[in-house]
């Protein structure tokens, strides 16, 4: 089970944008064909009959206390995993159920001085029974693996790529059904409670919002509503699979060279976080690239975006200009300094001359100039 809470800015399409009117989102959600009565109908804890008109209105009308700037609702999936979705057999009622009871634990997640119920949330959500390839789909495929030529042609072939690539997709034709069991539920649940009194965002501090303890307590959830694997820590058993396959991958294009030991150890360190899961997904795809990682361990305990900034300025000093002694070579990381810092001094003082150089000739023009009072 996989709880996400979208960011527009990292979806990159402008119907997640949510400081505005939550009317894109809507549209965008209703434009499939999941159609009930010829009508997409949106869902909350009390109704099943919301239109599409209506779910807009009830989150664009819950604003008040929020300025013009404030993102003003969240959206969000639940992704069952086809495990999941055969243990249910892909019954939409039952996984309208959990949607509501993974709404329970969102409220129960936030830490205020007052325990956030349910019945405060303001919040909508639809089902969606299929996936669909998009444009966006194809162009992210070419541009993360611009090396390959071939296309998969068979589902086998399509599922298999997945589970070594999670996130990456292949070029089929745009609105063309994605493989295997896609039932999921969007979700969009405004930013304010229903009285209007206070503002509930899970992007905001760990202390109040806790995405990994929201996802892991849907996990269970599931588990105790339909008996699913009961007793079975599934949240990690997932991170542990899915980083599984993508280390086999990595060490099948180069031998060895991740230990899986020591990342499920910088996985257990970190509880498992779905960070985790993240930066080795990057790491693979870094490496598709044929970027250098010389360590790939402290990569994925920092993330690609710090693991790179530290090695960039590593190298703005060259490979000849490293000040750290190496085999208590003191003397020479003395005198390496010394003349690092004569060269300094000697590059400050000619510029300072060529400062004072040119202000001299300034001062000339300026003296030629002068008119004569005499």
């Amino acid at each position: 089970m996989i709880s996400k809470i979208d960011q527009p800015k990292i979806e990159g399409s402008k119907v997640y944008d949510n400081k505005g009117s939550a009317g894109a989102l809507v549209n965008y959600l209703v434009s499939s064909d999941e159609k009930v009565g010829g009508e997409a109908l949106f869902f909350n804890l009390d109704r099943e009959d919301i239109s599409a008109a209506e779910a807009q209105k009830m989150i664009d009308n819950n604003v008040k206390g929020l300025r013009a700037e404030e993102t003003k609702f969240i959206s969000m999936t639940i992704n069952p995993s086809g495990e999941e979705l055969k243990h249910i057999g892909n019954n939409k009622e039952k996984l309208k159920l959990y949607v509501k009871a993974a709404m329970n634990n969102y409220a129960a997640n936030f830490k205020k001085e007052n325990p956030v119920l349910a019945t405060e949330l303001v919040w909508n959500a639809i089902i969606h029974e299929h996936r669909y390839f998009t444009n966006s789909d194809k162009v992210k495929f070419e541009k993360e693996f611009p090396d390959l030529k071939f296309q998969y042609r068979t589902e086998e072939e399509v599922l298999k790529f997945y589970r070594v690539n999670h996130g990456a997709v292949c070029p089929f034709e745009k609105e063309a059904r994605k493989p295997g069991s896609n039932m999921h539920a969007h979700v969009i649940v405004s930013k304010r409670d229903a009285a209007m009194k206070q503002t509930l965002s899970p992007h905001g501090k760990k202390e109040t919002f806790s995405i990994v303890n929201f996802q892991r307590s849907n996990q269970e959830t599931f588990q105790k509503m339909f008996d699913f694997r009961r007793g079975q820590n599934l949240y990690k058993e997932m991170q542990m699979e899915n980083i599984s396959r993508i280390i086999n991958d990595i060490n099948d294009r180069k031998a060895s060279f991740v230990d899986p030991e020591r990342i499920f150890k910088i996985a257990e360190k970190g509880e498992w976080n779905i960070n985790v899961l993240s930066n080795v997904k990057q790491l693979n795809m870094d490496l598709y690239r044929s970027k250098n990682i010389e360590d790939p361990y402290r990569y994925l305990e920092i993330g690609s975006t710090l693991y790179w900034k530290e090695n960039n300025e590593e190298k703005k000093m060259g490979p000849d200009f490293n000040l750290k002694p190496q085999n208590n070579s003191s003397d020479e990381f003395l005198l390496l300094s010394g003349l690092i810092r004569d060269i300094d001094n000697m590059t400050n003082d000619l510029q300072a001359g060529h400062h004072h150089k040119n202000e001299s000739k300034n001062y000339t023009k300026r003296k030629k100039r002068r008119p004569n009072i005499e």
